[in-house]
C-alpha cells in the first residue's frame, strides 16, 4: 500500500493481484498474435512472460478520501456500515 497525498486528498492503492495472467490472444483476440507475440518478446519480462505466454497485469483497489478527523463515518447520502 502507497498512499499518496494531492493536498487535502489522500489516495491509497491496494493491489489484489500482480502476475501473469491472460494470453495477449485472449486478451485481444483480434489483434495478430505472431505480431502480437514479436513485440512483447522485445519487452521487459514484467509485461510479459514469455515462457508461460501470459501478459503479466496488476489489478489495483483504490481509497480515495479527504483527510478528515471524522473520516470513518459515512458522508453525506451514504448509511453506515453494520
Amino acid at each position: 500500500m502507497n498512499p499518496l497525498t494531492l493536498g487535502d486528498v489522500s489516495v491509497t492503492s491496494v493491489v489484489e493481484r500482480d502476475g501473469p495472467w491472460r494470453a495477449p490472444e485472449i486478451m485481444y483476440p483480434t489483434c495478430d498474435k505472431e505480431i502480437a507475440i514479436a513485440h512483447l518478446k522485445s519487452m521487459e519480462p514484467f509485461i510479459y512472460d514469455a515462457a508461460a505466454n501470459k501478459l503479466v497485469i496488476t489489478l489495483h483497489c483504490t481509497d480515495t478520501a479527504p483527510h478528515h478527523p471524522d473520516r470513518h463515518l459515512p458522508r453525506q447520502g451514504q448509511r453506515a456500515a453494520a
